[in-house]
C-alpha cells in the first residue's frame, strides 16, 4: 500500500512538471507574437475599439 502511495506522489509530481512546461511553452509562444508598444504621458490612446456598423452578413 505504501509503495502505491509513493507512486502516486511521483506521478503527481511528474504531471505537475509537465503542466508547468506546457504553460511556459504556451506563454513563450504568445509573448513572441505580442507587439511591444510604448506610451508616454500625454499620448492620445483609443481605449475602446470603434464599432463597425456592418449591418450583418446579408446587408449590402
Amino acid at each position: 500500500m505504501e509503495t502505491s502511495l509513493d507512486l502516486v506522489d511521483e506521478v503527481r509530481e511528474a504531471a505537475h512538471l509537465r503542466e508547468f512546461s506546457v504553460k511556459r511553452r504556451a506563454a513563450r509562444k504568445y509573448d513572441s507574437k505580442v507587439i511591444p508598444r510604448e506610451f508616454k504621458e500625454g499620448d492620445l490612446v483609443l481605449k475602446r475599439p470603434m464599432k463597425r456598423d456592418k449591418g450583418g452578413k446579408l446587408a449590402p
